[in-house]
C-alpha cells in the first residue's frame, strides 16, 4: 500500500520522482529486496503522467549490509545505555543518540527526546563556538583535551561536568562521541585512580626491597663465603710454600681477596643496610656512627631507645636512609 501511495503521488505530479524499496518474489520461490525508481516522461494538461519509465534493481546485498550495520549499532547502544557516565553521539550539529545517564543529567525523560536536538542547546552561549571548534578539530584527527564545561539542561539548570571528545567514522561520515561525567564524580574517579596508583607503587617498592634483600644476602652469604674460602686456601698455600717469590704473590693475592671481601660487604650494606633480625637498626646505626668517627671527619655517637629493638627491616631501612641523609647534610652544610 505504501508503494502504491508513493507511485500515485508521483503520477499525480506531487513528487519529482518515484522511489521505494520492497521485497519481490523470485521465479525460483525465494524473496529478494529490490529498489524501484522512475518518473513520468509525458503528462497531460493537468500534470498527470501519461507515460512512465523506471527500473527495478536487486539491492539484497545492500539491505543485508544495512541490517548488519543496524545490529552493530543496536549492540553499541545497548552496551553504553547503562554505563554510569553520560555518553552522547552527534554529527557536527545535532544529537544522534544519548544514553540513560546523559538523559538524566540534562533533565529529560527519554533518549528519543534528545535525538535531532541542536548541540548548541546544551552549551552556554560563550562555550558554543569552542565546542564547535573542538568537533571540527576532532574530525581532522586532532586530540582534544578534556574540558570542564557548564552543561545546560531542561528548565535552565546547569551542571559542571568533565567532557572528553573523540571522532569516529559512522555511516560514512564523521560523528562525535562525547563522554560526560559530573565534576564531583570525575574527582571521585581521580581519587580512586590515585589510590590504585599508590597501591601499585607500594607493591613495586615491596618487590624492589625483596629483590635488594635477596641480592644483599647473595653477596654476603654466597660471594662472601666463596671469598673467605679463597682466603683460607691462600693462607694454606703460603704455609706450605718455601719459594719467597711465590709467597710474595700469594700475599698480594690474599690482600686483593681481603679487599674484595670488604667491598662486597660495603655493597651488601649499601643495598640493604639493615638486616632482618631484632635490633638490626640499632647495630647498623652504631656501625655508621663508628665509621664516621674513624674517618676523622666528625666525632659521632649514638643513643638508642628501646623502641628500635624490634623494628622490622623495611621500616629500619627507611629510617636508616633518613638518618644517613640527615647526617650527611649536617656534615656538608651545618659546619658539624
Amino acid at each position: 500500500p505504501v508503494r502504491t501511495e508513493l507511485l500515485n503521488e508521483h503520477l499525480n505530479n506531487a513528487t519529482e520522482y518515484y522511489e521505494s524499496e520492497f521485497r519481490m518474489l523470485h521465479a525460483d520461490g525465494h524473496y529478494l529486496w529490490v529498489r524501484s525508481r522512475g518518473r513520468g516522461i509525458a503528462r497531460d494538461a493537468r500534470g498527470r503522467a501519461m507515460q512512465y519509465a523506471g527500473a527495478v534493481m536487486d539491492i539484497s546485498l545492500q539491505v543485508e549490509a544495512r541490517e548488519v550495520q543496524r545490529r552493530q549499532q543496536e549492540f553499541l547502544r545497548e552496551m553504553i545505555q547503562w554505563v554510569d557516565f553520560g555518553v552522547v553521539m552527534s554529527d557536527l550539529d545535532k544529537v544522534v543518540y544519548a544514553n540513560r545517564a546523559f538523559v538524566d543529567l540534562v533533565g529529560f525523560e527519554m533518549s528519543a527526546e534528545l535525538t535531532g536536538l541542536p548541540l548548541a542547546t546544551f552549551f552556554q552561549s560563550d562555550a558554543r563556538e569552542q565546542a564547535r571548534r573542538d568537533r571540527e578539530r576532532a574530525a581532522t584527527g586532532q586530540l582534544i583535551p578534556m574540558r570542564v564545561v557548564r552543561l545546560r539542561g531542561r528548565g535552565g539548570r546547569t551542571n559542571e561536568v568533565v567532557m572528553n571528545l573523540s571522532c569516529v567514522d559512522w555511516n560514512g561520515s564523521p560523528h562525535f562521541i562525547a563522554t560526560v561525567a559530573p565534576l564531583a564524580r570525575h574527582e571521585e574517579l581521580g581519587m580512586l585512580l590515585r589510590a590504585a596508583s599508590e597501591r601499585f607503587e607500594e607493591a613495586m617498592l615491596q618487590e624492589q626491597d625483596r629483590q635488594q634483600a635477596q641480592i644483599a644476602r647473595e653477596l654476603h652469604d654466597s660471594f662472601g663465603a666463596s671469598l673467605a674460602g679463597i682466603t683460607l686456601l691462600l693462607r694454606s698455600a703460603r704455609n706450605r710454600n718455601v719459594d719467597p717469590q711465590i709467597d710474595s704473590l700469594l700475599l698480594k693475592c690474599g690482600a686483593e681477596v681481603t679487599q674484595l671481601v670488604e667491598t662486597s660487604r660495603r655493597i651488601s650494606r649499601g643495598i640493604m643496610p639493615v638486616p632482618d633480625y631484632p635490633g638490626a637498626l640499632a647495630d647498623t646505626l652504631v656501625g655508621f656512627a663508628s665509621s664516621l668517627s674513624t674517618s676523622g671527619e666528625v666525632a659521632c655517637a649514638v643513643e638508642i631507645g628501646e623502641g628500635l629493638v624490634d623494628m622490622g627491616s623495611k621500616a629500619g631501612n627507611h629510617l636508616y636512609r633518613t638518618g644517613q641523609e640527615a647526617t650527611t647534610n649536617a656534615i656538608k652544610h651545618g659546619r658539624a
